[in-house]
């Protein structure tokens, strides 16, 4: 274990280790990989955002909108915490279906 660790600390002398892994990567892990990074986009997205679309554009004061971010700030934490007790229970790939269908509602 300790001899692999310290191959893997050299690039020219572990890129061969992992070389013949690449063509066994599953699709479903790049499916779940490009859902997540879009999920992250999404949110950074909404960050930077949403400030001039809800202030300048539909008129609410800085009160409201911060308002309105803690509230959905509260939300994605509570939907995470129902997602972490639900990730042992419910398989995969049907938590990505119902995720895909509440956000496409």
């Amino acid at each position: 274990m300790f001899i692999l660790g310290g191959l893997t600390a050299f690039g020219p002398l572990s890129i061969d280790m992992y070389l013949p892994a690449l063509p066994s990567i599953s699709c479903s892990f790049v499916g779940y990989a490009l859902s997540c990074g879009l999920a992250f986009a999404a949110m950074f997205a909404y960050i930077s955002g949403s400030p001039f679309v809800l202030q300048d554009i539909y008129g609410i004061s800085p009160q409201l909108f911060s308002v309105m971010f803690g509230m959905n700030a509260f939300g994605l934490v509570t939907v995470g915490q129902i997602n972490g007790r639900l990730v042992g229970r419910v398989l995969p790939i049907r938590l990505l279906a119902i995720g895909f269908l509440t956000v496409a509602k």
